[in-house]
């Protein structure tokens, strides 16, 4: 599956992932664009992902910003995770409101491989 734009950080605890979530949330609700924002956590650490079509510059300078400004720290995800978050966002977009949110306390389980790379 071919992934749209994207940019993934993780974070040092939830507080932090918690505070960057809330403020790329309200950032991307108020943006002309077209993106998606997701909070979780993976082996034990927190991460936020956000994907979609591409912004422009100075929407994805100010994204990375809010990122960096919590604490975050560039990271990639397994293929197979970014996987499942591109195709439950094309779920969203084809089906729902042009804006929802979620949450799910529990958390979510993504059914995904941890492929290896050679």
């Amino acid at each position: 599956m071919q992934t749209p734009y994207h940019t993934t950080a993780v974070f040092p605890d939830e507080a932090h992932a918690q505070s960057a979530y809330q403020q790329v949330s309200e950032f991307i609700r108020t943006q002309p664009c077209d993106l998606s924002v997701y909070r979780f956590q993976l082996q034990s650490r927190w991460h936020i992902s956000v994907l979609g079509t591409r912004p422009s510059s100075p929407l994805h300078v100010q994204l990375e910003a809010l990122l960096a400004a919590a604490a975050g720290k560039a990271a990639t995800l397994p293929e197979g995770l970014m996987d499942q978050l591109v195709l439950r966002r094309l779920t969203h977009v084809q089906n729902g409101p042009p804006w929802q949110q979620q949450h799910h306390p529990g958390g979510l389980r993504f059914p995904f491989r941890n492929r290896k790379r050679e």
